[in-house]
């Protein structure tokens, strides 16, 4: 498990997620496509899980962050 804090719209989350890389496969193996597992998202500062509250504009833009946190920094 890893966090990661992440401004959507002008807004201070804080994300717990699991990022699992993917592999590129090879003559046995296909490859796979990396996996992102959003465990929980708060506001800064707080311990009210409001995951389920995010509508799905905000995780694809928390799932993009992690994507170029984990492939791209």
């Amino acid at each position: 498990m890893k966090d990661l804090e992440v401004y959507i719209d002008d807004i201070l989350l804080e994300v717990e997620y699991e990022f699992d890389e993917g592999e590129e496969g090879n003559y046995f193996n296909p490859p796979s496509s990396d996996s992102t597992d959003i465990l929980k998202v708060t506001l800064a500062n707080s311990k009210v899980d409001i995951t389920d509250l995010l509508a799905e504009y905000v995780i694809n833009k928390i799932e993009e962050k992690i994507y170029h946190y984990e492939r791209l920094a």
